[in-house]
């Protein structure tokens, strides 16, 4: 099945055939009932025809849509078909302090590390980092090491006061960071 858009409406067809009476169709995903479904009998008597349309959510990546067909005078002898929803989506980011640091009790000379939490689908192109709104790259005399996810910045100065925040791109988009300030005592 190819690839979902997050937000995108679409249309996927489920056909079942050899039930007499023809069966009915259900679709379902991740184990609730979808109810957008168009419902038809092809002329032979004993094919059924459903389409399904949806807008698929960031939440909808990963979970299983299942089309069910069944004989109603015959219960339990249902069949199901199932596919695992692909939703692409562009990167969704939370920037944070790392563990064990308190930004309000930051002090001059110690060690900081900054998060980027990055959630995508497809995954990650790049990720940049900005110290208030300019590129950051490393630069070891000043201390500052970026690495992809993460920022470092060994025995912090006043000079790095300011806002950072983390940026990333895929094929859907790209996204940025709400900034933190780093503030030094």
């Amino acid at each position: 099945m190819r690839p979902l858009v997050a937000g995108m409406r679409t249309e996927l067809q489920c056909r079942s055939t050899g039930s007499r009476p023809p069966a009915q169709i259900t679709w379902w995903k991740h184990n609730h009932r979808v109810t957008t479904a168009r419902d038809s009998l092809i002329n032979d008597g004993n094919t059924s025809f459903s389409v399904v349309s949806f807008v698929p959510a960031i939440d909808d990546n990963g979970k299983q849509l299942s089309c069910r067909a069944d004989n109603l005078p015959m219960p339990h002898t249902a069949l199901e078909d199932s596919r695992v929803l692909n939703v692409y989506f562009p990167p969704q980011i939370t920037l944070s302090f790392g563990a064990n640091i308190q930004k309000e009790s930051i002090r001059e000379g110690s060690d900081i590390y900054l998060e980027c939490h990055i959630r995508a689908n497809p995954w990650i192109k790049e990720v940049l980092w900005l110290f208030d709104s300019k590129p950051l790259v490393t630069t070891q005399s000043s201390g500052v090491i970026v690495t992809n996810q993460s920022l470092v910045i060994q025995k912090v100065r006043r000079q790095h006061r300011g806002q950072y925040q983390c940026m990333a791109f895929n094929n859907e988009g790209d996204s940025i960071s709400d900034p933190i300030d780093l503030r030094i005592n």
